[in-house]
């Protein structure tokens, strides 16, 4: 029996205060509380009425809430749509996991037949663990494979943020972006010259450090309670520079955590651009030593640094310049070196429409739509994109994220259209968010990330190839501004009037 309920693509981890996807989805030990997010399909060839999905806890994870989902206005045949569990991951070890989920509903055929039918769907998911080390001020990332540490010598940054939290002024930390670091990568005995999960390239474990100790300050200093939901130490990097690159304002989105780690995001998307998709420094290092047969590196290095261009815009073909130097020795005693220095293009490019009523009465729903087309012209559908619009209401006076979603449910009129849609009743919002003025100007914004499309059949480094978590659209755009106000990105703008 063909199975009504299917996982395409590999779940991924969100960070709940930010709302942003871990890079490429990888899970790691070290931020405590995570979304385990999950795209389920409907491939049962019918209309699906109703249904139910639920997953448990295991020795990886503690399943925080909620434990089931119910879509009662169901799922249309071949559409896709997301479910999140918020869950606690400090107990995780490394390691590839199976997430299962049971579920269970009610389909109708051709001839109004019902059909009532349950289940289990699983797909593999990705665990890593950072931790840092005080002494030497590196960060270490395990994954099966083997550990990549980073020191980060020098970085770039933006001013902190000073926000008032309704009892006491609290100081988010500046926003780092890397500049010079170097990495040493030991494998494991029998892994030398594999990739970690069998999946990435290595330098996506470099950019999960960034992001890690980049969102591990910002959570330990938002709201006081960082320290119960982090689980690694460590405040940004070492002898920052001054304050060259722009902030974003702290009450701009109404919820200062989402700015400060969504600028975090696109800082630390310049490391998995600059070292190139095609091939990272590991792999290329590996190609230059020409291995003779039963050759491995033993232990390899390398010393990178970034040159940021201008302005990082989210979605947009800028350039990253990059020097790194790979040195390695050998299981027969050689020594390798290979030094580069090159300007590597953002692959990860795509042009966006924006569109939303101008003007609605209070009592009809405020929503966008938002369809994201590649440089080839193919347009990013269904499971393909993760992504929420931030609501802000007149005077800025509630912020909130509604994901943005292609799943024909509710106010997306047709499912797999290449039109993801955010959006509700202000009633609804003002039951959930408020108390608010709904009357006058609202605002909206857009943030979404690419979701990794590896077939688990793909050899791994045709898998490497195909990255997940890149920042595609973000309500701002990173510049070099010397500490001024960071350039909002395209806002959409309604007017909702009285009623009567």
């Amino acid at each position: 029996m063909t199975p009504p309920v299917i996982i395409i693509k590999r779940p991924f981890s969100v960070e709940p205060l930010s709302g942003a996807m871990l890079p490429d989805g990888i899970f790691n030990s070290a931020i405590r509380e995570q979304l385990i997010s999950v795209y389920i399909v409907n491939n049962s060839g019918m209309d699906i009425e109703s249904l139910w999905v639920r997953t448990k806890s295991t020795s990886d994870y503690t399943i925080i809430a909620p434990h089931q989902f119910f879509f009662r206005r169901g799922l249309k045949r071949g559409a896709a749509t997301l479910v999140q569990w918020l869950a606690d991951f400090s107990a995780a070890s490394p390691g590839k996991r199976t997430l299962v989920l049971e579920f269970g509903g009610q389909s109708r055929d051709q001839e109004e037949k019902a059909h009532y039918w349950d289940g289990f769907a699983s797909a593999r998911i990705f665990i890593a663990s950072t931790h840092f080390n005080v002494v030497t001020r590196t960060y270490t990332c395990d994954v099966p494979e083997g550990s990549l540490s980073i020191r980060f010598e020098n970085s770039e940054q933006s001013p902190p943020i000073s926000i008032f939290n309704g009892d006491t002024h609290v100081q988010l930390p500046s926003t780092q972006f890397p500049q010079r670091f170097s990495c040493a990568l030991s494998c494991q005995p029998g892994f030398e010259l594999t990739l970690p999960f069998e999946d990435p390239w290595w330098k996506v474990v470099a950019w999960i450090i960034a992001a890690v100790a980049g969102i591990g300050a910002f959570l330990e200093a938002a709201k006081g309670h960082g320290a119960a939901k982090v689980g690694i130490g460590g405040h940004g990097h070492d002898n920052p520079a001054d304050y060259e690159w722009c902030v974003p304002e702290p009450l701009a989105l109404g919820m200062p955590s989402t700015p400060a780690g969504l600028l975090s995001t696109i800082a630390n998307a310049a490391i998995l651009v600059g070292m190139s998709d095609a091939a990272d420094p590991w792999e290329r290092g590996r190609q230059n030593a020409n291995l003779s047969t039963g050759e491995v590196p033993i232990s390899e290095h390398i010393d990178v640094e970034i040159i940021y261009p201008h302005e990082m815009c989210a979605g947009a073909a800028f350039e990253v310049g990059i020097n790194w130097r790979y040195t390695s020795s050998l299981s027969s005693g050689r020594t390798t070196l290979l030094d580069v220095n090159e300007t590597v293009r953002n692959e990860h490019a795509v042009s966006w429409t924006l569109d939303a009523p101008k003007q609605i009465l209070q009592n009809e729903p405020i929503f966008i739509k938002a369809r994201a087309i590649r440089p080839d012209g193919s347009i990013f559908r269904s499971d393909e994109l993760y992504g929420f619009a931030i609501f802000t209401t007149p005077g800025s006076a509630r912020s909130f994220r509604v994901p943005l979603l292609d799943d024909g449910i509710g106010l997306d009129t047709y499912e797999s259209d290449g039109w993801f849609t955010a959006g509700g009743l202000i009633e609804e919002f003002l039951g959930k968010y408020g108390p608010f003025e709904p009357v006058g100007e609202w605002t909206i914004q857009c943030f979404a990330q690419d979701v990794n499309d590896a077939d688990a059949k793909m050899p791994p480094k045709i898998a490497a190839t195909h990255i997940g978590g890149v920042p595609l659209i973000a309500p701002f755009i990173a510049s070099r501004t010397n500490g001024s106000s960071c350039t909002a990105a395209e806002i959409i703008k309604v007017i909702v009037k009285k009623f009567f």
